[in-house]
């Protein structure tokens, strides 16, 4: 999707590489979804590493998302112990 796209496009002008991605969608590439542009298309123009773990997680967002955002919280949750977010 386009989102995606702008985050990864910056990766060509960017120093180095992501070394983790991950892809939540219930479109899969072979029927033309995310416009072709798997996790492993990323890796051959150089927007992740060789080495890069990865995963694409095929399911409504609304299911995976609440749930990727519970364990951040849980591994996150001895730096911020009043609850509070970050101040930036």
């Amino acid at each position: 999707g386009v989102p995606k796209n702008y985050v990864l496009q910056t990766m060509l002008v960017a120093p180095d590489a992501y070394d983790y991605a991950v892809q939540l969608t219930m479109d899969p590439p072979e029927t033309g979804g995310l416009s072709g542009a798997s996790l492993d298309e990323a890796r051959s123009w150089g927007k992740l590493k060789a080495a890069a773990r990865n995963a694409s997680v095929y399911a409504d967002a609304t299911i995976t998302l609440p749930i990727v955002v519970a364990a951040a919280r849980e591994r996150l949750a001895d730096r911020f112990p009043d609850g509070s977010p970050p101040e930036y």
